[in-house]
């Protein structure tokens, strides 16, 4: 690389994560006023400020530019810089006894393009900035201008709205003639899932059932990344009243090395890595913080620039406030859901380490489903009061769903641990109420058996009923929607016939025959006693 300051380029500093400023189609007027053309790949809104550090006399085209005559530029404040250098670790012996604006442009044209004195100096630069500069004006689509009136060396940065997912483009210094230049982002992206794949978003279970929630955060092969002194990266996901966070099972982080092996760690046990929120309510939202992760994976042995991913594995379940959702002749949205996003470091300037960029939501949805029953007498069609139930998984009936009375719900609903243990093995339902309902709450898809064991008196105990709770997942809607298929049976009227009264043949004759039975009877009994007494 040339040393000289007319090729000093893509230089240090910024804000919003990862970001290369690369130039090309270099053209020089010998006077000006100059432009510079800022082209950038992403949908973002951007301004771009350009700031005169030296003003001078510029001779030469392209890579032939060369500044002389230096003096300060109308945008620095000269006392601030001398205490900047100054304070540099990187930089103090270097400007030491340097105070006019040409002994300090003759020290940085020693230094080599995007090394580790430039940036500090770019850095020091940023720091001793005394107006507001010249911002750019919107050209079209992606693509920005800033009229300069004088040549000079300056540096040029980028901001974006903070709420916008993207980063700021690292602050550049150049020499300037005519110049356009592309704007790069590399940014880190999240997913949410259901599986450790990272493809599944919506999935079913029953009230009470624990299940596994993925957060996969990853950032790029981006030579950017090495331009972070620490980067940080906080998880945020927030839950519906029907979920209850259970616990994190593991934090994974995956890097490559700079041989392309791969190196993993689980960082779970090491709690002085991460910083770890409860979720409280109203909220119901946990964050999951790794103040500096670039430092893990170099402690790993990874190359941070090489590619790096966080995979947060960690369980929860539905409690029962989970909406139920019962059968519909429509599709019917999602409630139960899983919001997340992933912030991050999108500044590598030690001035503009709390800057954080953020991700869009992603988001994963769960249902549980209602099946309602009712209770009658198959001629009158009157509910039917005191009929006991048990519901079976499949139709083995071995396996029966543990079910209890939730008053809140008024119906049945699957059983926590502690209600388990409690029921003694006994998860009989009843037919109850003035209707003679025993409706069942947070099931998850599949088929089930539903089996009379105690039947009211007078009445044949009806016949098994096989529940099939069927559907269909429409992903693209947003929020996902559920589609019931037609062989699906969520909504049952089970009937009860009462036990026969049979006839009887000669009933009368009977009667008196009896009767006259009864009475010789008696009457031999008497007559056998008097002679006794004589």
């Amino acid at each position: 690389m040339k040393k000289n300051l007319r090729n000093i380029a893509f230089a240090f500093i910024c804000t919003l994560l990862v970001v290369a400023l690369m130039c090309a189609n270099l053209s020089v007027n010998a006077a000006g006023p100059y432009s510079i053309t800022i082209n950038t790949v992403d949908d973002l809104e951007h301004t771009f400020t350009a700031y005169q550090i030296f003003k001078g006399d510029l001779s030469g085209t392209g890579e032939d530019a060369i500044l002389s005559n230096i003096k300060w530029g109308d945008d620095i404040d000269e006392s601030k810089i001398s205490d900047e250098l100054a304070k540099s670790e990187t930089l103090k012996t270097l400007f030491a006894g340097k105070t006019t604006a040409a002994e300090i442009a003759r020290v940085v044209e020693g230094f080599d393009d995007d090394s580790e004195e430039l940036k500090a100096f770019a850095e020091c630069v940023s720091n001793s900035l005394k107006t507001s500069g010249t911002e750019s004006s919107k050209q079209g689509d992606k693509s920005y201008k800033i009229e300069i009136t004088t040549s000079g060396y300056y540096i040029i940065k980028d901001s974006i709205d903070d709420n916008q997912y993207g980063v700021y483009s690292r602050h550049i210094l150049r020499v300037l003639d005519n110049v356009t230049m592309t704007a790069k982002a590399e940014k880190p992206s999240l997913k949410k899932s259901l599986d450790e794949e990272g493809t599944k978003k919506v999935t079913d279970v029953e009230i009470n059932e624990s299940f596994n929630e993925y957060l996969t955060a990853t950032l790029p092969v981006s030579p950017e990344f090495d331009e972070y002194k620490t980067y940080e990266i906080t998880f945020e996901d927030t839950m519906t009243e029907g979920l209850t966070f259970d616990d994190i099972e593991s934090i994974t982080i995956e890097a490559n090395t700079a041989t392309s092996e791969k190196v993993t760690k689980d960082i779970k046990a090491e709690d002085t890595k991460y910083d770890f929120t409860q979720p409280t309510e109203p909220e119901n939202k946990f964050t999951l913080k790794i103040s500096d992760l670039k430092s893990i994976v170099t402690e790993m042995k990874g190359d941070f620039s090489k590619g790096v991913k966080v995979v947060v594995r960690y369980k929860v379940h539905l409690n029962n406030k989970a909406t139920s959702t019962a059968y519909s002749a429509s599709a019917v949205d999602a409630v139960n859901k899983n919001t997340a996003t992933l912030s991050y470091s999108n500044n590598p300037n030690q001035g503009n380490a709390d800057k954080l960029g953020k991700t869009p939501e992603e988001i994963n949805y769960v249902f549980t489903y209602t099946v309602n029953n009712k209770k009658v007498d198959a001629s009158s069609n009157d509910p039917i009061v005191g009929a006991g139930f048990t519901l079976y998984y499949g139709d083995e009936k071995t396996d029966p769903v543990k079910l209890v009375f939730d008053e809140t719900l008024e119906g049945y609903r699957p059983a926590t641990e502690s209600e388990i243990s409690s029921a003694g093995g006994d998860f009989e339902i009843e037919s109850q109420g003035v209707n003679g309902t025993f409706n069942i709450y947070g099931l998850k898809a599949g088929k089930y058996t539903l089996s009379e064991t105690t039947t009211p008196e007078g009445y044949d105990t009806c016949d098994d009923i096989e529940i099939n709770i069927a559907t269909s997942y429409d992903e693209d809607k947003v929020p996902t929607q559920v589609n019931f298929t037609l062989e699906g049976n969520m909504e049952n009227t089970v009937q009860n016939q009462k036990g026969v009264n049979l006839p009887n043949t000669g009933a009368i004759t009977l009667v008196v025959i009896c009767v006259i039975g009864a009475v010789l009877g008696v009457t031999g009994v008497v007559l056998s006693r008097k002679g006794k007494e004589e």
